[in-house]
């Protein structure tokens, strides 16, 4: 994350240093969204119907403010024995799905309100 775009958006010229702890809380929480969808990128895929739907959750609720709340979707996506569905096969949900640059662009737009 830019830190200093972070920083413009708060006021804050120089760095970090008048973060408060729940700003950096906000910022681990933001920060651990983005590296799930680098692992996911990483794997050259889409993200399948469950991580769909928790890194949706994660970042509504990242856009309401309630960071706990998206830490524990983002914990449960992370969880041992959780493998993704195989490659092509369909999402759960009869919604249209949330692709990759769809969770990307919420998360750059979310980046500038923290």
């Amino acid at each position: 994350m830019d830190l200093s775009l972070l920083a413009r958006t708060m006021g804050v010229w120089a760095g970090i240093s008048g973060m408060t702890i729940a700003d950096r809380y906000n910022l681990r929480v933001l920060d651990a969204f983005e590296k799930a969808l680098d692992q996911i990128d990483a794997q050259q895929r889409e993200p399948d119907g469950e991580e769909q739907d928790l890194l949706a959750n994660a970042l509504a609720y990242m856009i309401c403010a309630n960071y706990r709340f998206a830490r524990v979707e983002l914990r449960k996506l992370a969880r041992p024995g959780r493998s993704p569905q195989a490659i092509g096969e369909p999402p759960r949900s009869s919604q249209q799905p949330y692709t990759m640059s769809m969770l990307r662009r919420g998360h750059l737009r979310l980046g500038a309100f923290v």
